[in-house]
């Protein structure tokens, strides 16, 4: 990924929002089509909603508007991703009433 793709279609303003660099700078890097992974990366974040990290775990995974997209383009809504903990919690009491003996209870 290159600074002239992630850039693509922005402004010098724009970008200069984005990053907070000089504008002399950010022509620079478009006329040489070269700068520092991290704007490379943050400006990829805000024009694309591509996760800034260095994992390659994660490429593919998108920030859209409200959710979190990964590569198969499956949607995840904050409130989603808050609930993870909540059904790891119940995953493990389940297991752990799983793996007890089982009660037989007759009637009188």
């Amino acid at each position: 990924m290159t600074f002239r793709e992630v850039a693509f279609g922005l402004s010098i303003d724009q970008i200069q929002q984005i990053t907070q660099l000089h504008p002399t700078t950010l022509r620079r890097y478009l006329r040489t089509n070269s700068a520092p992974s991290h704007i490379i990366r943050l400006v990829a974040f805000f024009s694309r909603g591509e996760l800034p990290s260095n994992s390659p775990k994660w490429n593919g995974w998108k920030v859209r508007e409200d959710a979190l997209s990964d590569p198969d383009g499956n949607e995840y809504r904050p409130d989603e991703i808050r609930s993870i903990w909540a059904l790891r919690q119940l995953q493990a009491e389940l297991e752990r009433i799983k793996k007890q003996p089982a009660q037989l209870v007759m009637p009188f």
